[in-house]
C-alpha cells in the first residue's frame, strides 16, 4: 500500500515538473520545484526504506503518507481556486526605485557581494558553526535576525544582477558575476547545513523564472539537485565531527578527512534519504497531538508578531510555539522524544502537513493546503509579476517555500512572507514621499 501510494504521488510529481519545464506561468514553477524536491521527503524513503522509518508500522507510515496526499491535494485546489480568484497578475511595482535599480543593478551587485563577505565573516550563520549550541537557540542576539535578513537579501540581489545580465547577453560580465555566486557557495560549506549551501543556487533559479529564462531555470535546477546528493555527505560528516577550527579553515579541514567510501552516489543517496525523516517525525507528533491536544491561542499569536524585529519587542514569542518558548515549537518537541529527554535543545524535520494537523486535525489539515495554495497564486501575481523590488522579495520567499519546507503549512508561508511583505510597503511608503503618487504602481499586466 506504502508503495502504491508513493509511485501514485511520483506521477503527479512528474507531471508538475513537466507542466514547470513548458513554461506556464510562475506559479507552475513554484509547484514543479516543490514536487522535485518532495521526491526526496515522501518517494524515496519508501522506495529505500532505511532503519529508521522501518522501525515504524506500516500502517502508521500509510497514514502519514495519507496526510500529505491530503495536504498537497488541498493545496493544488487552493492554487486552481487561485486562479479563480485572482484571473490576471496585478504587478506591485514601485517606479522610481525601481527604474533605479535597473539603471544600477551592477553596482548593486558588487556592494551585496561585499556587505555579503562582511557580514559572514562576523557571525554564526547556523547552531553547527556557533560556540555554544544553548545560547545560539534560546537567548539569540536580538541583532541575529537583522543580519541573517541582510544575507538573505544580498544573495537575493547577487541572483538577481545574474539573471539580468545573463539575459542581456553579455557573457563575460555574466560569468564574473556567476563566479561571485559560486563563491557564496563555497563559503556556505563551512556552515555545515544543505540548505545554507544550495541557497544561492536556489535563489538564482528563482531569478531566472523571475526573468523568464526558463531553459537556463531548468538547466539550474538539475545543476541544484546535483550540488545537493554532491555535497550532503559532506555536510553530515561536518556536522558529526568536531572541528577546532571555523569558517573556510573547517572547511579545508573536514575536506581532507572527508571519503564518500567506496560508492559516491550510494553515499549521496543515503545521506539524503536518512535526513529526509519526515514521515518517521510526523507519525510520532500526530500521537503526541492527539494526546496533547491543538495548539493554543499563543501559536496564533506569535504568527501575528512575527513581522516586529526583537529589538522592538523584546519578549516576542518564539515564532509558531503553542507556549511561546523554543521549547513548544514541534520540531523541538519531535527532537525531545528522539533524544529521550528534555535537557537536549535542537530541532529536526517536522514542517506542513503535520504543522497543520497541530492546528485541528484532519480538517484543518485541507483547509490549511487549500489557503497555502490561494497564498502561492496570490505572491505569484503580486510580487513575481512586479517591479524589480517586488521581484527581489518573491526571489527571497521562492526557495524558502519550495526548498526550506517541503512544502511549508499556510502559517509557516506566512511567517516567512509577513517580514518581507512588511519591509516592500514600507519601501512603498519612501518611494511615495520622494517622488509621489507616480511612483508607486500597481500593474496590471496580461497572463503570458
Amino acid at each position: 500500500m506504502n508503495l502504491i501510494i508513493s509511485m501514485s504521488m511520483l506521477v503527479c510529481y512528474l507531471l508538475l515538473i513537466r507542466r514547470m519545464v513548458i513554461g506556464t506561468g510562475l506559479v507552475w514553477c513554484h509547484l514543479g520545484i516543490l514536487s522535485v524536491f518532495s521526491i526526496g521527503y515522501y518517494v524515496l524513503p519508501i522506495l529505500v526504506m532505511r532503519p529508521y522509518l522501518a522501525s515504524f508500522d506500516s500502517s502508521d507510515i500509510s497514514l502519514a503518507l495519507v496526510m500529505q496526499v491530503e495536504f498537497q491535494v488541498s493545496i493544488f485546489f487552493g492554487v486552481l481556486l487561485g486562479f479563480r480568484l485572482f484571473p490576471r497578475p496585478v504587478g506591485f511595482k514601485i517606479e522610481r526605485l525601481d527604474s533605479w535599480f535597473a539603471e544600477n543593478y551592477r553596482v548593486v551587485f558588487i556592494s551585496a557581494f561585499i556587505v555579503y563577505l562582511v557580514v559572514t565573516g562576523l557571525y554564526a550563520q547556523t547552531s553547527y558553526e556557533a560556540d555554544d549550541n544553548y545560547l545560539y537557540f534560546v537567548d539569540r542576539d536580538p541583532m541575529m535576525s537583522i543580519w541573517a535578513g541582510t544575507t538573505g537579501l544580498c544573495l537575493a540581489l547577487l541572483a538577481l544582477g545574474f539573471a539580468m545580465e545573463l539575459k542581456s547577453g553579455r557573457k563575460p560580465i555574466a560569468w564574473a558575476f556567476g563566479c561571485a555566486i559560486f563563491i557564496t557557495v563555497g563559503l556556505s560549506l563551512s556552515l555545515a547545513q544543505r540548505l545554507a549551501t544550495i541557497m544561492p543556487l536556489a535563489m538564482v533559479l528563482a531569478a531566472l523564472f523571475v526573468t523568464k529564462q526558463r531553459v537556463a531555470a531548468f538547466r539550474w535546477c538539475l545543476l541544484i539537485v546535483f550540488v545537493l546528493l554532491l555535497s550532503s555527505p559532506f555536510m553530515v560528516f561536518m556536522r558529526e565531527t568536531t572541528f577546532n577550527s571555523r569558517g573556510s579553515e573547517r572547511t579545508v579541514t573536514a575536506g581532507k578527512e572527508f571519503s564518500f567510501g567506496d560508492n559516491a552516489l550510494i553515499s549521496s543517496a543515503e545521506s539524503i534519504i536518512d535526513r529526509a525523516d519526515l514521515l518517521g517525525n510526523s507519525i510520532k507528533l500526530k500521537t503526541y497531538v492527539d494526546s496533547d491536544g491543538y495548539v493554543g491561542w499563543m501559536y496564533y499569536y506569535s504568527v501575528l508578531v512575527s513581522p516586529i524585529p526583537r529589538l522592538l519587542l523584546a519578549n516576542k514569542p518564539y515564532v509558531m510555539s503553542n507556549d511561546g518558548t523554543i521549547w513548544g515549537h514541534l520540531s523541538v518537541i519531535a527532537w525531545r522524544m528522539d533524544s529521550g529527554g528534555f535537557g537536549a535543545i535542537g530541532s529536526v524535520t517536522a514542517f506542513g502537513a503535520i504543522t497543520a494537523y497541530s492546528q485541528g486535525g484532519w480538517i484543518a489539515v485541507a483547509l490549511d493546503g487549500v489557503a497555502d495554495g490561494l497564498l502561492i497564486v496570490f505572491l505569484a501575481r503580486w510580487l513575481g509579476e512586479g517591479g524589480m523590488l517586488a521581484q527581489l522579495v518573491y526571489i527571497i520567499l521562492l526557495p524558502v517555500l519550495t526548498i526550506k519546507r517541503v512544502p511549508p503549512s499556510f502559517l509557516e508561508s506566512l511567517t516567512e512572507s509577513l517580514p518581507l511583505c512588511v519591509g516592500l510597503l514600507a519601501l512603498a511608503v519612501v518611494g511615495l514621499m520622494v517622488g509621489g503618487r507616480k511612483s508607486l504602481v500597481r500593474k496590471r499586466i496580461v497572463l503570458p
